[in-house]
């Protein structure tokens, strides 16, 4: 699998990039004409959020999401990871990406140790809208969990089935199943100083330490912090929202 590392390319660009560049700009162009016009409402992180094709965005979010409708053309070796927010989204990109690219990089050398998952699998929507970037675009994305956590070295096999890189019995004799488990737990991830200070700089607008990634990943903590009396009304509205679903758990619902 190739390009899995984002690359910035240094060549002279060709007619057909520069045509394809002169495609983008007109994208962003269409954009600054319509998003004054589109529907608003309240935002949460950003003062509002833009309605556009039945889809609410944080403005700087929408520039890339056009670019990538628009312009982005899916090839077969590109894998694409999408997960529900707040359901180990930084932990599945760590893993997935060790497993996908073991046969190209050393875990003592790994682009992990100095990168955060989330720039070596970048949000293909967030991608800085940078026309001339567009292309040099990565294989491996995320577009939006598994139950890993319990029996990681389960899930981590069958992500390297998934993605076509299934493990050799010799690789599992050798115990590179568990090297990668035990590269990409939590706590070897957090402890990385590029997780520690360093800062992911999801657009222009938007960005955030990584230390804020890495939390503590335990079923049921959430009693720690909130009451009881919190954590009925959550579990009740789970409860209404998931009717007829039977989500059923060993614990609750609540990952911190």
């Amino acid at each position: 699998m190739a390009n899995l590392v984002p690359s910035h390319p240094s060549h002279k660009p060709k007619i057909e990039d520069r045509q394809e560049d002169d495609d983008c700009k007109e994208t962003l162009r269409t954009y600054s004409h319509v998003h004054q016009s589109l529907p608003k409402n309240k935002g949460w992180i950003n003062e509002h959020l833009i309605q556009y094709q039945g889809v609410w965005f944080s403005p700087p979010v929408l520039p890339g999401a056009m670019l990538t409708q628009t312009h982005f053309n899916a090839q077969p070796s590109d894998i694409f990871l999408a997960t529900f927010p707040k359901s180990g989204t930084t932990w599945l990109k760590a893993l997935t990406y060790a497993v996908a690219t073991r046969s190209h990089f050393d875990l003592s050398t790994h682009p992990l140790l100095v990168t955060g998952p989330h720039d070596c699998v970048p949000f293909v929507e967030l991608y800085d809208p940078n026309p001339s970037d567009f292309k040099s675009r990565p294989s491996l994305w995320l577009i939006g969990s598994l139950g890993y956590e319990k029996n990681p070295l389960i899930y981590v096999k069958k992500i390297g089935q998934f993605v076509g890189k299934a493990f050799t019995l010799k690789e599992e004799n050798e115990g590179v199943v568990d090297e990668i488990i035990r590269f990409c737990s939590i706590q070897s991830l957090k402890n990385l100083e590029v997780n520690k200070s360093g800062v992911q700089q999801f657009d222009t607008n938007f960005r955030a330490e990584n230390r804020l990634f890495f939390r503590k990943g335990a079923v049921g903590d959430s009693k720690n912090y909130l009451t009881m009396e919190m954590i009925r009304q959550i579990d009740q509205i789970n409860n209404e929202k998931f009717s007829g679903l039977d989500p059923s758990f060993e614990d609750r619902l609540n990952v911190v």
